[in-house]
């Protein structure tokens, strides 16, 4: 199975089919104050390992940070712990803005 996934691929599962879907961001909270796609749930990757009860193990988790690098590592530890359906978005927010969203600010 593919870790990774589009943010075209991202939006079909978050946004249009509704579905148990969860967009996991792990951006530092400053980060995520500048930028946020609707519907996150905003993790920071310093907190992550302490709440790990707060997401479904059942559920398909696309794991976003801001180019897709911290994200494509927190898929791969949270499929070595019991997530089986973790994904990273390629590009991260960052792509997300340019591709899909151009209303979420990019920055550097």
């Amino acid at each position: 199975m593919s870790m990774t996934m589009t943010p075209s691929e991202a939006y079909k599962r978050v946004v249009q089919q509704h579905d148990a879907t969860v967009l996991l961001d792990i951006r530092d909270p400053d980060e995520c104050a500048i930028a946020k796609i609707d519907g996150a749930v905003c993790i920071p990757l310093n907190e992550l390992k302490d709440r790990l009860d707060e997401l479904a193990k059942t559920a398909e988790i696309i794991c976003v940070c801001h180019h897709g690098v911290r994200s494509a590592a927190v898929a791969e530890f949270l499929q070595q712990n019991g997530f089986p359906i973790a994904k990273s978005m390629e590009g991260g927010i960052d792509a997300w803005s340019v591709q899909i969203d151009t209303d979420v600010p990019r920055y550097t």
